[in-house]
């Protein structure tokens, strides 16, 4: 009877190249729309004949926010799979792992709770648990990825290339 492996990397767990770009070019994106749209929000307005209204392109850059949002889900829910699954069965960064992983579950829902928040003061916890949280996705992620590059550089336990296996031969009966 033959030992068993707990974990057989099969696959590499460091992100192929155009993934890593995605989640970082996204998530800047969205760090720097929501936090324009912050600032917007909160430090700029523009004298209109009723008195003081927001800035013009706050609705603007508060969808485009929403847009990136979308597609940065799609990246992150890519993950799951190979990266998440190799992570956590190979027990690797699996503190700033689970804390990005976090951040990332509970601003989707922030950001849910802000598109169908009812009242005002549901919205304004909403708002700020999300951009507070946000600025820690931030510093979550990137302690991730400078532990993951760490390792990697230092050589730590690499994956294994596939097994590449003999097609089985279905013998007629």
């Amino acid at each position: 009877m033959t030992h068993q492996p707990r974990f057989n990397p099969r696959f590499e767990q460091r992100l192929p190249r155009w993934h890593a770009r995605g989640i970082y070019a996204g998530f800047v994106f969205l760090l720097a729309s929501g936090l324009g749209w912050l600032w917007l929000h909160n430090f700029v307005s523009v004298a209109g004949p009723f008195g003081q209204t927001p800035h013009p392109a706050e609705p603007v850059v508060v969808k485009l926010h929403g847009i990136i949002a979308y597609a940065f889900l799609l990246l992150l829910g890519a993950l799951i799979p190979v990266h998440l699954r190799l992570g956590w069965a190979g027990k690797r960064s699996l503190v700033t792992g689970l804390l990005t992983a976090g951040a990332m579950v509970l601003l989707a829902v922030t950001g849910l709770g802000l598109y169908y928040a009812g009242g005002e003061e549901l919205r304004g916890l909403a708002s700020l648990s999300h951009w507070l949280i946000g600025l820690a996705a931030a510093l979550a992620l990137v302690s991730h990825a400078i532990r993951g590059r760490q390792r990697h550089s230092r050589g730590l336990p690499r994956p294994m290339a596939p097994v590449r296996r003999a097609p089985r031969r279905i013998d007629p009966v």
